[in-house]
């Protein structure tokens, strides 16, 4: 054994029916029916007087005021520092709205306070269960995914990247104690969203079937950590609850045949780094009023086409958007900056880097690529601004560079130089985690 203590728990956050779902626009009811049971899954470590851990919800995103509002909770009940925890979703988008989304309904407050009670429970839980451990790392070789924003010629992807366009691994960490017990972590990029707009019951997705494949084969605790997947999609998309568990299968499958190797954990340490990402300049006033007036008359034309709430949804969210915009086109001055946050967490040799967005795949393989050790990038990590392509992808557009942005809280889109300085926040916090 090394000095490596870890402690793990979970607790159940499954909605109640007839919440609203985050994820897509258009949906056609609020939640009607629960497939499979959410969680709030926790995995602390300790090292001597060091603690850190990371938690994974079974939802879409969380905001970073509710990640504080976790953090500074869990520091009062453990004194584990701030900076030292990362709240990360697996972005699954059968769950309920727990993100401020334009055009997908209301949030419901009593739910996020309780998603907020189980996660400090979870984590105080695993706490007070910490025994010692050795730790194991290994990547499976999984093949669930595709790049959605390839070109496609027929049935053939002609990408628009150059290399690689998927991960075709998932990272695993596995922590066993002297009586056998295992946790595992696993960490895979890939959007989950096998169920498409249609689908009204609340699920986990892939990512819950392959934890639970895992815990039933290995008689221990599992979780999972979504990877940069800005722009991956599983190779099923608009599917049914029967694909979920093809793809989840796939995932489980894989990470259970692979090989691992033993890490000696003599140190932990944990870092935050705060980052301003441009954003682009709005328009012109004259430009913000004219879309403001195009929305506003085509969600009052639509009013009186589409009865019921519901319908309205969409046209009433441009509407809002462009009332935001007309707002910040008002102001005078550029675009602003997006507040972001960069997490580092080492634990020996390893690292995890949690980043608040939908960040493209192409961070996490330069990520990867240049590092000598293990190194785990966990998207929708402490928050999510949106998407987060690389520079070279605005000039291509597209969903997520042109149209994404209008349902985030944010009203304006980052701007391409956002790649430099979020690689420099990267560099910064893992410069400050080192050993």
């Amino acid at each position: 054994m090394s000095d490596l203590e870890a402690g793990w728990a979970a607790r159940d956050i499954t909605p109640p029916v007839g919440v609203w779902m985050g994820g897509y626009w258009g949906r056609p009811a609020p939640a009607q029916a629960v497939q499979d049971s959410l969680a709030a899954r926790a995995l602390v470590w300790r090292v001597r007087d060091q603690i850190a851990g990371v938690v994974s919800l079974d939802l879409i995103a969380v905001t970073a005021e509710m990640t504080n509002r976790i953090r500074r909770q869990i520091s009062v009940q453990t004194g584990m520092a701030v900076s030292a925890l990362m709240v990360c979703c697996t972005h699954s988008h059968a769950g309920p709205l727990t993100i401020p989304f334009r055009g997908m309904g209301t949030m419901d407050a009593d739910y996020i306070q309780r998603v907020e009670e189980e996660t400090v429970a979870a984590v105080e839980h695993a706490v007070e269960a910490l025994v010692p451990v050795a730790m194991c790392w290994g990547k499976a070789s999984v093949e669930i995914a595709e790049n959605r924003r390839c070109l496609r010629v027929g049935n053939r992807a002609a990408s628009r990247l150059s290399g690689e366009t998927v991960s075709h691994w998932a990272h695993v960490l596995r922590f066993e104690t002297a009586e056998g017990d295992l946790a595992s972590l696993v960490q895979h990029a890939c959007h989950p969203v096998v169920l498409g707009a249609d689908n009204v019951d609340i699920s986990a997705e892939y990512p819950g079937v392959a934890v639970r494949e895992i815990k039933a084969a290995t008689g221990g605790f599992a979780m999972f950590v979504n990877g940069a997947c800005g722009d991956i999609n599983p190779v099923h998309t608009n599917a049914d609850y029967a694909q979920v568990e093809v793809i989840g299968r796939m995932l489980a499958a894989s990470v259970l045949d692979a090989e691992t190797v033993p890490m000696t954990v003599s140190s932990l340490a944990s870092s935050t780094q705060p980052v301003d990402l441009p954003l682009q300049d709005p328009p012109t006033r004259s430009r913000a009023w004219v879309i403001r007036i195009r929305h506003e008359l085509g969600s009052a034309l639509k009013a009186l086409s589409l009865p019921g709430q519901v319908a309205m949804q969409v046209p009433r969210a441009h509407r809002d958007w462009a009332r935001e915009l007309t707002r910040v086109a008002g102001r005078g001055g550029g675009g602003g900056v997006q507040p972001f946050e960069v997490q580092a967490i080492r634990l020996g040799p390893v690292r995890l880097v949690g980043l608040e967005g939908e960040i493209f795949l192409r961070y996490q393989l330069d990520l990867e690529a240049d590092s000598e050790t293990p190194l785990l990038v966990c998207g929708f990590a402490n928050g999510c601004v949106g998407y987060v392509p690389t520079t070279a992808e605005f000039a291509l557009g597209g969903y997520e560079v042109d149209e994404a942005y209008v349902v985030y809280p944010s009203v304006l889109m980052l701007a391409p130089k956002c790649e430099a300085v979020l690689r420099q926040g990267i560099a910064k916090v893992l410069e400050a985690v080192s050993d």
